[in-house]
């Protein structure tokens, strides 16, 4: 569409370049200066044409890059989220793993300590039997 433009623009400009080559030569008349003017108005009407063309061209690359970011900066996002939720995840498996090894060291801790519990018992009452024997 602007290659279409601007072969038209470079037409009207090469017509307008012959009109005024063929008044030059012969003497200018009031048609001769009509057309003349009329080729301007006509080129000066394409390059607007024109420029309206490359300016709706520019503003639709311009909404194309914008989505194309849009849309590069949601896959980032959308994988950091991934990646952190994964770490979360990950985190609170181990931490769970954690957890589940203090409990169980906990559980033994106590089981030691009741065992002692009862030989520190068993010792009391050996040592009383003991006692009051030699008494």
């Amino acid at each position: 569409m602007i290659v279409v433009a601007l072969v038209t623009g470079l037409l009207v400009g090469l017509l307008i370049l012959v009109l005024v080559l063929r008044g030059s030569t012969a003497h200018a008349s009031a048609a001769s200066d009509d057309a003349v003017a009329a080729a301007v108005s006509a080129a000066l009407a394409e390059r607007v044409a024109t420029a309206e063309v490359l300016e709706r061209d520019r503003e639709a690359t311009m909404m194309r890059a914008a989505e194309m970011v849009d849309q590069k900066l949601d896959a980032r996002l959308r994988q950091g989220t991934e990646q952190m939720t994964a770490n979360i995840k990950m985190g609170t498996e181990k931490f769970a793993a954690g957890t589940t090894a203090v409990e169980k060291q906990t559980a033994e801790m106590a089981a030691e300590m009741r065992r002692m519990q009862k030989m520190m018992s068993e010792l009391q009452e050996k040592t009383a039997g003991q006692h009051g024997a030699v008494v």
